[in-house]
């Protein structure tokens, strides 16, 4: 009895402080018509990347409310922002923000090199800020921030996020909108990107056939009895050692890149040889088989001597379907591309779909590292109509909820930009990489009524339009869209693609996306 009194004590005396301080808890105010008695602190010797932090808190808070908070090494007083890793409790990921109030003291943390970074980022984003293009954006204007009590720490829904259009390049644009790409112009203020080193395509970077083919063409494949240079030979021990001594040149000549690329050349071409064929029997009789193997073998040797180094390589055209036996290294990260997707409609929506809906879930079972190569336009004219947001709302999520770790959504990169509706579908993008629990509808509506002004209602009407001609019934008329262009319905197999919007004439017996009474013929609404 007298034990059980003794634990009552001590709980109560230990658990009612705490309850005290939760409940005391309150908003707290970093501005006060326009002006603030709070500081910034950064440490002295903090990297770029949180000075940057500072940096821009300081900038958008003075843009809100009209007061310029400084920045100093340490706080004068609780009535402080702290800003920076130096004031972490715990280890956080390369990505994971802190946002944490503690009396009158607001903490900003997170791990490096843009944790902090992007919990700033997340902050003024919860104050109402926004930065929909690289002209125009939203900053709130108010004499009074007021922060409720915070307790919030969280990493991106994916490592590698990259909106690929030409506006989302610009290095603001990419770090504000907590996008990490290859192609964006950010740079070691920002805490660096997920930089490639090559992008893509890179048989013929490592074994170059000006170099080798006249005298060792059987490094190269065999088609029709006859050695050619379209890719490479995967069984031969000499082409590995070969490809692996280039990407350790590689590592050295560009030590900024995080990823380095040992993937197929663009095109057909996979070699028809013994060692090659037997593999690939043995791995279900896919051509992916001799490629992961083989990827294996020089990401095995680049994680020996360079253990954060990350090798990449593509399920792409003829590898897409994953082998049966070999499984990808850890630091091997395979890009699923699927070109030949309607675009139109989501995964398991769409009969044209289920091919490649049937090698993403298959990849899902075998590695939990997949990216996905993901196409956004209409790849002979980025001008026409291309009303894919229903798809992608459904589909990022659908990623996540597979595994996929990273995601390069290929759209309009003309020169100076203005592919259709380009900076709407990177900025609605950039939401959803960021977190798939995003309405992307109210984020759609949200750009258009701020990028638009008094047009925004037409901009809005125009997109239903759209939209509604591939919706299916009885919401639209179901029609398919596709990223190449032609005016022929695409056949089972997807390989000839079409840009219209349009009904197919032959729709598959069990679609699911078409019309309730497919017309015959084709609905056009623009042409390539």
């Amino acid at each position: 009895m007298f034990l059980g009194y003794y634990i009552w004590v001590i709980r109560t005396f230990v658990v009612l402080p705490l309850a005290l301080a939760v409940c005391s808890a309150g908003p707290i105010a970093l501005t006060r018509n326009g002006r603030s008695d709070y500081t910034i602190a950064v440490a002295g010797n903090a990297p770029a990347p949180e000075r940057r932090a500072a940096e821009e808190l300081q900038r958008f808070l003075a843009e809100i409310s009209g007061a310029r908070l400084p920045i100093a090494n340490q706080c004068a007083s609780k009535r402080c922002i702290q800003v920076g890793s130096s004031f972490a409790h715990r280890p956080f990921g390369p990505e994971e923000y802190w946002l944490r109030t503690d009396g009158e003291t607001l903490i900003v943390t997170g791990g490096r090199p843009r944790g902090t970074l992007y919990g700033v980022y997340t902050l003024l984003d919860k104050l109402g800020c926004r930065w929909y293009t690289t002209e125009v954006s939203r900053i709130p204007k108010r004499p009074d921030i007021v922060v409720a009590p915070l307790d919030e720490s969280r990493k991106p829904d994916f490592e590698y996020r990259e909106p690929f259009f030409t506006e989302a390049f610009d290095r603001d644009w990419a770090a504000r909108n907590r996008v990490n790409g290859n192609s964006s112009r950010l740079d070691a203020t920002t805490g660096g990107k997920v930089q490639y080193y090559p992008f893509v395509h890179s048989f013929d970077r490592l074994v170059p056939p000006e170099k080798y083919f006249r005298d060792h063409p059987e490094y190269y494949s065999l088609i029709d009895g006859k050695r050619r240079p379209d890719q490479l030979c995967l069984t031969n021990p000499e082409v590995a050692r070969i490809a692996t001594a280039t990407v350790f040149e590689w590592i050295r000549t560009h030590p900024d890149a995080t990823i380095f690329s040992v993937s197929q050349n663009d095109g057909d071409g996979w070699c028809e040889c013994d060692q090659c064929r037997r593999v690939e029997r043995e791995e279900g009789n896919v051509h992916q088989g001799p490629i992961l193997r083989f990827v294996n073998a020089v990401a095995a040797a680049v994680g020996a001597r360079h253990p954060h180094v990350l090798v990449d390589t593509l399920a792409y055209h003829y590898s897409e379907a994953p082998p049966a036996k070999v499984r990808p290294l850890p630091n091997v990260r395979v890009r699923l591309c699927a070109y030949d997707l309607c675009a139109a409609h989501p995964y398991g929506q769409c009969d044209y779909n289920e091919s490649a809906r049937r090698n993403l879930v298959a990849w899902s079972r075998i590695t939990n590292q997949l990216y996905v190569w993901h196409y956004n336009a209409n790849f002979h004219n980025y001008l026409p109509p291309f009303p894919d947001f229903d798809e992608l709302a459904a589909d990022v999520p659908y990623y996540k909820r597979h595994g996929v770790v990273g995601l390069f959504m290929q759209g309009a990169t003309p020169h100076g930009g203005g592919g259709e509706n380009a900076e709407l579908r990177a900025w609605v993008l950039s939401r959803l990489l960021w977190d798939t629990t995003t309405d992307a509808q109210a984020a759609v509506n949200e750009f258009i009524d701020a990028v638009y002004g008094k047009a925004a209602p037409y901009l809005r009407a125009y997109h239903e339009l759209l939209h509604r001609e591939v919706r299916p019934a009885p919401a639209g008329l179901g029609g398919h869209l596709w990223i190449f262009g032609g005016r022929s319905s695409p056949p089972a197999s997807n390989r000839k693609r079409a840009s219209c919007l349009r009904k197919p004439r032959r729709p598959p017996k069990t679609t699911q996306c078409g019309a309730a009474s497919p017309r015959p013929g084709c609905r056009w609404i623009t042409m390539s």
